[in-house]
């Protein structure tokens, strides 16, 4: 009877504890969605293909950006969330259209598989995939000279970016995974950087990328007729261009990856 009892009040506290964490979860989610919607009162929400002559301010401080939940974002943060497929952007307006809240919600499974697809299609139709890869002859930081002549019969994986590029800088922490991964194999890494010598080498006393970087590098950057940044390709032991990907993805590395392991067997 006394083990019984003692069993019943344990259950009783149990269920108050787990009801409270329930209320107060409950609480913050509608605190929550009371701050968004004071932030958003009055406002309307469209889509951004809608807004003609609309241009995407970065400074966070003209137009603010928040989160669903009503939390500002700001800085290097911004761009986090513009490069993440996870997330959608949705612009607020006034009564004369004026953009006055950008807000981040994240993506519905149907949307992120949607967005998913257009950048696998996109790389597909890419014009530079199965062309050959262009000549060229480069000297990168360190004195090591380079031409896609010399590297034929070995991967040639390339990075197009330039030091003020938030996206790239992103990027290079699992691209230098890469490096490390096939440091001992025939690929070889380069870095085509829009910036001269002297900011790289500034930019790298704060970033590691171990890449080999080839300073002042805008003729290769309009020779390959790149739109946007980054740009990774990767040119195949017959120096033919197999594939090309634009901006930053969560997913480029690893599709790397899976180009490279597939062309080492061949």
């Amino acid at each position: 009877m006394k083990y019984l009892t003692k069993t019943i009040l344990m259950m009783f506290l149990l269920t108050v504890i787990v009801g409270c964490s329930a209320t107060k979860a409950q609480k913050n989610t509608t605190e929550e969605q009371n701050k968004f919607s004071s932030i958003v009162e009055g406002l309307t929400n469209v889509k951004i293909a809608d807004l003609e002559g609309f241009t995407l301010p970065l400074d966070g401080e003209s137009i603010p950006y928040y989160s669903i939940e009503g939390e500002r974002i700001q800085g290097a943060e911004i761009m986090s969330y513009l490069t993440n497929q996870a997330f959608n952007l949705e612009p607020y307006v006034d009564s004369e259209n004026n953009v006055q809240v950008l807000v981040f919600r994240p993506a519905t499974e149907e949307e992120l598989q949607k967005k998913q697809e257009a950048t696998k299609e996109k790389e597909e139709v890419h014009p530079l995939k199965g062309k050959e890869g262009l000549p060229f002859e480069v000297t990168d930081i360190n004195g090591m000279d380079y031409s896609l002549e010399s590297l034929k019969g070995k991967i040639v994986v390339v990075n197009f970016w330039f030091t003020a590029c938030a996206p790239c800088r992103k990027e290079i922490p699992e691209l230098n995974k890469l490096v490390e991964k096939y440091t001992d194999q025939e690929v070889v890494f380069l870095a085509f950087a829009k910036d001269d010598t002297k900011n790289i080498q500034t930019f790298l006393e704060k970033q590691v990328f171990n890449y080999s970087i080839i300073p002042n590098a805008n003729e290769f950057v309009k020779q390959y007729e790149i739109q946007a940044f980054p740009t990774n390709l990767i040119i195949d032991q017959s120096s033919k261009i197999v594939f090309v990907t634009e901006s930053y993805s969560s997913e480029t590395v690893d599709a790397i990856d899976e180009n490279v392991e597939v062309l080492l067997k061949q």
